[in-house]
């Protein structure tokens, strides 16, 4: 039981020795930023995020028209240009 209880120490001291590598302070650190972000991400409705994305969707659509649009303008001129 001894042995076993030295594999765990040893253990909770690698895995906080990895964790230190990333800047966190072991398990207690890490604990501490996860309810730090769920408390953060809990201030952002998921309504908010999916209008924000469905904004970002609309705005991408029309910059895809305008671009098609200008490329087709961008033909005619060259075709005017050269007079086909």
């Amino acid at each position: 039981m001894v042995r076993q209880t030295d594999q765990i120490i040893n253990f909770t001291n690698e895995i906080n020795r990895r964790i230190a590598e990333a800047g966190i302070t072991g398990v207690e650190g890490l604990v501490g930023l996860y309810d730090q972000l769920r408390s953060a991400l809990g201030k952002v409705s998921q309504q908010e995020l999916e209008w924000a994305q469905g904004e970002v969707n609309r705005v991408l659509e029309r910059l895809r028209r305008l671009s098609e649009e200008l490329s087709h303008l961008a033909a005619l001129k060259a075709a005017l240009e050269t007079g086909h």
